[in-house]
């Protein structure tokens, strides 16, 4: 191998290094803060990377959730939901974020898979109501607070 080559490849091993470190830093940022509060800086900033080698590798801050596995992301935005509800004193702290946010992604996904192998009678707006009146409602009423009037 010369010397060219070598050089090649030393710049491909960072490079997947860097995307890597990018992609590391936002899956960190978006458990702990959501996708919504998350910028591209603050991924740079915790990857220790600048915000223009953000852009070599994505061209915005959607872009970086193709590199996570979608149901890992969604698990993820779920389970920041569920932890806003904790800090907002809707949910009791007790409740399992991880788990039930699991447990209502597979429920979506369910439902998505059935609407997207049928016509939307099948699964329309009434159906998507009573899922949430019976499936998704009922998973979270051990967990909310009670309101003191």
């Amino acid at each position: 191998m010369g010397t060219l080559e070598k050089k090649v490849k030393i710049r491909q091993v960072r490079a997947a290094e860097t995307r890597k470190k990018i992609v590391s830093a936002a899956k960190k940022l978006i458990k702990e803060n959501s996708f919504e509060n998350v910028s591209i800086e603050d991924i740079a900033k915790q990857a220790e990377v600048s915000t223009g080698s953000f852009y070599t590798y994505f061209k915005k801050k959607e872009d970086i959730i193709e590199e996570l596995n979608q149901s890992n992301f969604y698990r993820l935005a779920m389970r920041s939901l569920i932890e806003e509800g904790v800090s907002r004193g809707e949910l009791t702290e007790s409740v399992p974020a991880d788990e039930l946010a699991l447990f209502i992604n597979t429920q979506l996904y369910g439902l998505m898979v059935a609407w997207c192998m049928s016509d939307a009678s099948v699964v329309g707006s009434a159906k998507t109501d009573a899922f949430f009146d019976s499936i998704i409602k009922p998973a979270l009423m051990p967990y909310r607070k009670q309101v003191e009037q």
